[in-house]
């Protein structure tokens, strides 16, 4: 029997109010954004695409592949904060 896999397309764009942050904060974030996707690439598919100069409403577009959604789910929750 087949393996189910789901898969979501996440397209983010950057707030223009957090380039204007200092560069401790901003480099705070990005860490905290990338111990994110650290911990679920952890046995699941994170890939990231930079659309910069390709679509104006999105900057990065996260693709995400589990076997169970709420992992899925679970990830970008943690994105939102």
């Amino acid at each position: 029997m087949p393996v189910r896999q789901f898969v979501k397309y996440t397209f983010l764009k950057v707030d223009p109010a957090w380039r204007r942050l200092d560069d401790e904060r901003r480099a705070a974030d990005k860490r905290e954004f990338i111990a994110a996707c650290d911990d679920f690439a952890d046995g699941h598919l994170l890939r990231a695409f930079s659309l910069v100069g390709t679509r104006g409403d999105a900057d990065l577009m996260l693709l995400s592949q589990a076997q169970n959604l709420e992992r899925i789910h679970e990830f970008h929750v943690v994105l939102a904060q």
